[in-house]
């Protein structure tokens, strides 16, 4: 794998990580009734732009290094999430929900101790991500298992992404009341395409064009107007809900790739810190956004999401940089005692 290769996902990553900052401030700001400056439309809008692909795009690029993790670690690859992404979810989510819940008075969310109970097998808030991907591995870890028995390796990535799409298109049949079978089956096909991506595609496609990239932002562009701003197309389609996400993924990758200078450099330098500021970025954006109107009575809008969004994204990286120069890093990476255990 090339640097060069690396930089484009951790910018893509980077990308991802701001809008999702963005989505959780912008929702909060609206939840705490502070929403006022500008137009109702406007919010709704761009939230819907957001929400219609950017945890696809994390998924995708999670299943970009499904294989590389696959043939090095086999059956043990699930024991590996489990040390990676279960450890740090358990953690957070434990740590969020006791600052909910002792500052429930300020706070938009209602959360029980009860809820801490239920985190090990239904998430909340924003970690569901994280619970989903783990699930996303294991269930995709089984099905290669099985598939490389009876078919050449060239050929499972295409049959793989089979099933993420066919698992798609039959979701609203599926009980998707529980978490595993909605995770699977709204997200296998963003994996997925993710692994087939990076056994196929990349590096086997033409040199991307400006023209190219215009052309899938048109499309993007074309069908979130559509259906989002005049209602023309439905929302709730499998078949549209495919073309805006998938054209909007590779719209950032080929962006990604034709980034230079200090623009990827900022980009990748955030995506290297996505799953951290992930982890942390609520804490830190909704005690903000408590102390501006609480304490200082600060109600613009514009205020609120720019300084959320920015601190947001700085704080947790601090607070990573903080904690490992204090020997903290167990908030984020298991003790070695349970790591060496799981990842031998």
């Amino acid at each position: 794998m090339t640097n060069k290769r690396v930089s484009w996902i951790d910018a893509a990553k980077g990308i991802g990580i701001i809008l999702v900052v963005y989505g959780h401030v912008a929702r909060g700001v609206f939840n705490a009734g502070l929403y006022q400056e500008q137009p109702l439309i406007i919010y709704h809008l761009i939230d819907n732009i957001i929400y219609s692909f950017h945890m696809p795009l994390f998924f995708f690029l999670s299943g970009l290094f499904f294989i590389r993790s696959f043939n090095k670690r086999g059956s043990r690859l699930i024991l590996n999430k489990i040390d990676t992404i279960f450890y740090p979810y358990l953690i957070w989510s434990i740590i969020q929900g006791v600052i909910e819940i002792t500052l429930s008075q300020y706070t938009n969310r209602t959360t029980s101790f009860g809820d801490l109970i239920t985190i090990l097998w239904l998430p909340t808030a924003h970690f569901w991500f994280l619970y989903a991907l783990l699930l996303l591995f294991i269930f995709n870890t089984v099905i290669f298992i099985f598939l490389k028995r009876f078919f050449k390796a060239l050929n499972i990535p295409f049959i793989i992404f089979g099933i993420g799409v066919f698992l798609f298109l039959i979701k609203q049949y599926l009980p998707v009341d529980y978490f595993f079978i909605r995770a699977v089956s709204f997200n296998y096909i963003y994996f997925s395409f993710g692994i087939l991506y990076w056994s196929v595609l990349d590096g086997r496609l033409p040199s991307i064009s400006i023209s190219l990239t215009l052309g899938l932002f048109v499309i993007f562009s074309l069908f979130e107007y559509l259906v989002y701003y005049t209602a023309t197309l439905p929302s709730d389609t499998a078949l549209i809900k495919i073309i805006i996400t998938f054209s909007a993924i590779l719209t950032v990758i080929f962006v990604c790739k034709n980034l230079r200078g200090t623009v990827i450099k900022i980009l990748s330098f955030v995506g290297m810190y996505s799953m951290e500021i992930y982890l942390v970025h609520v804490i830190f954006a909704s005690g903000l956004r408590i102390v501006l109107q609480k304490i200082f009575n600060v109600n613009n809008t514009d205020i609120h999401l720019i300084l959320g969004t920015l601190l947001g994204l700085i704080f947790p990286i601090l607070f990573v940089k903080i904690a490992r120069s204090i020997k903290f890093e167990f908030l984020f990476k298991s003790p070695r005692i349970i790591s060496d255990t799981l990842q031998k």
